[in-house]
C-alpha cells in the first residue's frame, strides 16, 4: 500500500533539515504470542513471545541486518521488547524502551476472546466495531488517546535522529552519536528509525499519516505480528510531521508522508 500526501510547508519545531530526506520511520509490529493465536485481547498484559513469534522476530533482524539503523525503539512490554532486541542485537545497539509505545489499553477486556467479548459486552463490542475512536473498554483508553501518545513519541525519535544528523554533519563521521531528549544515545548515520510496537498504536498512526479518520481506517489497515510499515518524506514532509498537532493544528497536517507496508517478508 502506498499514499503520497503534499501539503503546504511548515516549520518543524525542533527538527533540523540535515538529511531529513533520507529518513525512514519503520513501524514494526511484534512477533506473535499465544494469545494472539488465541484471539485474546493483551492490551497492557505483558505477554511474551510464542515459539511462532520468535522465530519471526529472527526473520525480521535477518531481513534488517544490512539496514543502515540509527536507532531501535520499542514499547516497553516483553512481546515488542524481545522483537526489537533479536533487531538492535544485529546491529550492536542498544534498545530503547518508551511506554508511550504500548499497546491500547483494554481494561476489563483483557486476557478476554473477541467471542468472549462479544457475549459478554454485546452493546459495547458492536459500538466499538462502528466507532473505535470514541468508544472504549470499560477501565480502558481510548483510540484517540493512543494515537496521541504514539505520534508524540515518534516525533522525539525524528527529533532525536535530526539533531544526531545534524551533530554528525558539523563534526564528522568519528562524532556521531547524540543524546535523544532523555539523554539516551542516538546514531545520526543510519537512515532508518526502527519502532516496536503494537497492532493498535500502529494502526491509528497509520490512519493519521494516510488522513483517514479512525472510525473509517482503522478495521480497514493490516498490521499482523511479524510485518511492518515504513514512512518516508522529503523534509518538508518530516517538518509537518514532527508540528502537526501542535498549536492546534488537525493531526491530518501530518499525512505529507509516504507509506508502504510490508506485509510478509519476501522468500
Amino acid at each position: 500500500m502506498t499514499a503520497d500526501r503534499r501539503l503546504a510547508p511548515a516549520d518543524g519545531a525542533g527538527v533540523a533539515g540535515a538529511g531529513l530526506d533520507a529518513l525512514q520511520l519503520v513501524l514494526v509490529r511484534h512477533g506473535q504470542t499465544q494469545w494472539n493465536a488465541e484471539a485474546r485481547y493483551q492490551g497492557h498484559r505483558d505477554i511474551p513471545l510464542s515459539a511462532t513469534g520468535a522465530a519471526q522476530a529472527a526473520a525480521l533482524a535477518s531481513y534488517m541486518s544490512q539496514w543502515d539503523v540509527a536507532a531501535v525503539y520499542s514499547s516497553d512490554l516483553s512481546r515488542a521488547f524481545e522483537t526489537a532486541s533479536r533487531i538492535a542485537a544485529a546491529h550492536g545497539i542498544t534498545v530503547l524502551r518508551d511506554r508511550r509505545l504500548r499497546e491500547m489499553c483494554f481494561g476489563d477486556w483483557e486476557s478476554l476472546t473477541h467471542d468472549e467479548i462479544e457475549s459478554n459486552y454485546p452493546d459495547l463490542y458492536g459500538a466499538w466495531l462502528e466507532s473505535p475512536a470514541t468508544v472504549h473498554p470499560p477501565n480502558g483508553e481510548t483510540l484517540a488517546d493512543v494515537r496521541d501518545r504514539a505520534l508524540a513519541a515518534l516525533r522525539d525519535a525524528v527529533r532525536a535522529w535530526s539533531a544526531g544528523a545534524t551533530a554528525a554533519g558539523e563534526a564528522g563521521r568519528d562524532a556521531r552519536t547524540v543524546a535523544d531528549r532523555s539523554g539516551r544515545p542516538v546514531d545520526g548515520q543510519g537512515t532508518r528509525i526502527v519502532v516496536v510496537c503494537h497492532g493498535g498504536p500502529i494502526r491509528a498512526v497509520l490512519c493519521t499519516v494516510l488522513g483517514l479518520p479512525l472510525d473509517q481506517g482503522f478495521w480497514r489497515l493490516g498490521a499482523r505480528p511479524g510485518t511492518f510499515a515504513v514512512l518516508r518524506g522529503d523534509t518538508r514532509a518530516w517538518r509537518r510531521f514532527v508540528s502537526a498537532g501542535a498549536a492546534g493544528e488537525p493531526e491530518t497536517a501530518c499525512c505529507a508522508l509516504d507509506v508502504e507496508t510490508m506485509d510478509a517478508l519476501p522468500e
